[in-house]
This record gives C-alpha cells, sequence and structure tokens, in this order.
C-alpha cells in the first residue's frame, strides 16, 4: 500500500506540470546579483522556448547534483492559477534547479532550454559561484534516485513538456 501511495505521488508530481504547462503562464522573471528582468508569458511560444523549473515542470527525471557551483540567477515563474514557482538556474554549468523535500531537485539543460534561459538572462549580472544555493546540501541525489525509481515504476517520465 505504502508503494502505491508513493507511486501515486510521482505520477501526480509529473503530470501536474502538463496541467500548467497547458494553461500558460503570466510571467518569468529573472534576478541576477543586482537587477532583475520580468518577460509576460502571453505570447510565450514553449515548442520555441521550453522553460522548466523544476520539481513543478520538468523536461525529464531529476538529475545528479551538479558537480560544481557556478553562477546563477533565480527564476520566479507566475502560472495562470495563482501558482508560482521558483527555481535556479546555472547556464555556465547547464542546470537548473528547484527546493524539494529539504533539498534540491536538479536537472541538466537541453540545447533548447539552456536557450531560453540564456535568452531571459541576457544583460543580467550572475550571482557569484560561492553563493549557489542546494549545490551544497547533496540531499537531492537520494531524492532524485527516489523520484527516478518512482516515475520508472509508474511508467510515466514525461519528455518534451
Amino acid at each position: 500500500m505504502r508503494r502505491l501511495a508513493l507511486i501515486t505521488a510521482a505520477t501526480a508530481l509529473l503530470i501536474a506540470p502538463a496541467a500548467a504547462d497547458a494553461k500558460g503562464m503570466k510571467w518569468v522573471k529573472v534576478c541576477g546579483l543586482d537587477e532583475c528582468s520580468k518577460t509576460l508569458g502571453k505570447d510565450w511560444d514553449y515548442a520555441q522556448h521550453p522553460l522548466i523549473f523544476p520539481p513543478k515542470v520538468m523536461s525529464d527525471g531529476p538529475d545528479d547534483d551538479p558537480e560544481v557551483a557556478a553562477p546563477w540567477y533565480s527564476v520566479k515563474v507566475a502560472l495562470w492559477r495563482k501558482e508560482r514557482a521558483r527555481s535556479i538556474v546555472a547556464p555556465e554549468i547547464k542546470y537548473v534547479g528547484g527546493r524539494c523535500c529539504g533539498g534540491y531537485v536538479w536537472q541538466k539543460l537541453n540545447r533548447k532550454e539552456l536557450g531560453t534561459y540564456l535568452f531571459l538572462t541576457e544583460g543580467l549580472v550572475p550571482n557569484p559561484a560561492d553563493t549557489m544555493p542546494g549545490e551544497a546540501e547533496g540531499s537531492s541525489g537520494a531524492l532524485a534516485h527516489t523520484l527516478k525509481a518512482t516515475a520508472s515504476a509508474a511508467g510515466v517520465v514525461l519528455r518534451g513538456v
């Protein structure tokens, strides 16, 4: 019974983003060291500019923690139903991460996702690498493994959201 509950929770975690993504976003705000940039989501083209923000919206299962810290930006997204998501992105090492279950869940950015974040961070000065959240916490590796195993067992890993 406990295993069924875990599979159900993982399924909900992975399927919920598709519904949120289909409704669109109000805006995405990216902040660097001393300045922010806000982009409205009204005409956002998800096919050309995929936007992921773990753990809420991911294009694949969680990846291992980044091996090194890197310059980073904070990301806040407002979805249509008053939902909010926060994550961080480190384009230099092609990682995006978000808080979950007492640690960080990380995902490596593919070429299109990296392009989206390079576009959103253009002209901003990143936060210093030595202040990157989640890098040293070490708790997301076990969480990533658990989520991958559960999602695999449920057969619901979403790709290309």
